[in-house]
């Protein structure tokens, strides 16, 4: 191990004279630090952690720190199509509010064929001495990473279709079904109906259906409507004939979804809205006079994302757990125009 003294003795110069100049103490003239640098650098001198913290404790110097980072992973083409997205745009926004208010700085990374693959992602972070890792609501199908997970600690949003297990935060799913059927039973509907993704129950490990089959439960046979899925990658334009057929066969009086174009696409059926067909959105992302539904807490789960991650970076928690938790962020139920009280 090359040692100060090893430095002097080249620089020809006092053992002390080395370790004011490699700390930039201005008693050194700049030419005379710049030289003794040049000849640490040139042997390999490197400084002894341990040596400068005390140290600098004792001479009250303070030493600059470096701000830790994390990593956002979107496989979102661009940094467009995250704020053109609401939701996608508070799970980043919470996030990096929140890092930076922990002393973190967070990095929009993307993930993608024409961005970054998994061996260009590790580098990347390795060069970013980044250890901390929040993949943030991919869209399926689409690509996967495959990292060595034990070097980093992870937080998934949502994305449980994808490998690692890891914790997850994400918007309660299951809550805000139940929240909106028993909003709209007491409003008076009976007839329920709800239409949502394969794509958002994979993302969701089924908790939209899974809301829907508690709240069935408890009702006559008769009311109980069977869930409309719409396939993978299915347009608004294409999902609607399915949609018209789904609610004039089970007579369906309001239908509940995910999709931010429920109204638009109730009142493409041909229906009139809400006389004829009400409508409710389960994933609201500001509220809206026009449109009744649940309020998500996105910037909330981006937030909470970021705080289980400083705290895993804190106490040294990294790879795959075997019992991997879940974080559910509540929403809270809004009235409006597209479901009004049942005369």
């Amino acid at each position: 191990r090359v040692t100060l003294k090893d430095v002097a003795r080249q620089a020809n110069v006092h053992v002390t004279t080395v370790s004011l100049a490699l700390r930039g103490h201005p008693g050194i003239s700049a030419p005379t630090r710049a030289r003794i640098s040049a000849i640490a650098t040139g042997l390999g001198y490197q400084r002894d952690p341990v040596l400068m913290a005390l140290t600098s404790r004792r001479t009250g110097v303070h030493l600059p720190r470096r701000t830790q980072r994390m990593a956002f992973l979107t496989n979102h083409p661009d940094r467009a199509a995250i704020y053109g997205a609401p939701h996608m745009r508070y799970f980043f926004e919470g996030a990096r509010r929140q890092a930076e208010a922990m002393g973190y700085s967070c990095d929009l990374l993307f993930v993608s064929e024409t961005h970054l693959s998994s061996s260009m992602l590790e580098a990347r972070l390795h060069d970013a001495e980044c250890e901390g890792i929040i993949i943030g609501a991919f869209n399926i199908p689409g690509e996967t990473i495959t990292l060595d997970w034990s070097r980093y600690a992870i937080v998934k949003i949502d994305s449980r279709f994808m490998e690692p297990a890891v914790v997850v935060v994400a918007n309660d799913q299951m809550q805000a079904v139940r929240l909106a059927y028993g909003r709209l039973y007491e409003l008076g509907y009976r007839r329920i109906g709800m239409a949502v993704g394969l794509y958002d129950e994979a993302a969701t490990r089924d908790l939209y259906a899974a809301g829907c089959l508690i709240e069935q439960a408890g009702v006559p046979p008769a009311e109980r409507i069977p869930p409309l899925h719409f396939a993978y990658e299915e347009r608004v334009q294409d999902v609607l004939p399915n949609l018209r057929s789904w609610v004039r066969e089970h007579g369906v009086q309001v239908v509940i979804s995910n999709w931010s174009e429920i109204l638009p696409m109730a009142m493409a059926t041909g229906l009139r809205v809400p006389d004829e067909l009400a409508c409710v959105c389960l994933c609201l992302s500001d509220p809206d006079p026009l449109v009744a539904g649940v309020v998500q807490n996105h910037l909330a789960v981006g937030r909470q994302a970021a705080e289980v991650l400083a705290l895993a970076l804190k106490v040294g928690q990294r790879g795959i757990s075997p019992c991997p938790p879940a974080v559910y962020i509540a929403g809270h139920w809004q009235n409006g125009a597209s479901a009004p009280p049942v005369r």
